[in-house]
């Protein structure tokens, strides 16, 4: 497998009551999630670069979390099976974060929301494309200096 270093642009989407704090039904129906999930899968699958370095197999995760990420009563409760899921692979590269459009295609996959610079040993943000980490406070210059999955 020829190794090509790239990120994961996956996102995945919820419904836009949830992005406004609100609660509501689904809007992914039980296919559009086989879908995305199945989407997800071939993409880890065909373009993660350690992908022949993972000690299960991708595959049979992928088959066994099926029923209960397509069975999820909202798009949060998908939105979080597949961000646990993305969490095995265990890398700094492929993420999935929430959006407020689930049913335009068109916003499944976007770039990711910053760019980094490597100086040295340390890491710099050089651009930062979302407003939500705007307003934390991330901005050019800043120095990641830990990665952490906040729940």
């Amino acid at each position: 497998m020829k190794k090509i270093f790239i990120l994961l642009f996956v996102c995945l989407f919820i419904n836009k009551s949830f992005a406004y704090g609100e609660t509501g039904e689904a809007e992914l129906n039980a296919p559009t999630k086989a879908y995305i999930l199945s989407r997800f899968c071939t993409e880890v699958k065909y373009n993660f670069a350690f992908y022949d370095k993972l000690n299960f197999n991708w595959d049979s995760l992928c088959v066994a979390s099926i029923p209960s990420l397509t069975t999820t009563s909202s798009d949060e409760d998908f939105l979080k099976g597949m961000q646990l899921l993305c969490n095995q692979l265990h890398d700094g590269h492929t993420y999935i974060f929430p959006m407020n459009n689930p049913k335009n295609q068109a916003d499944w996959i976007r770039p990711f929301p910053m760019k980094t610079k490597r100086i040295g040993d340390r890491v710099f943000v050089t651009d930062v494309y979302s407003s939500n980490l705007q307003q934390s406070g991330v901005h050019p210059g800043c120095e990641i200096i830990e990665i952490f999955h906040g729940t």
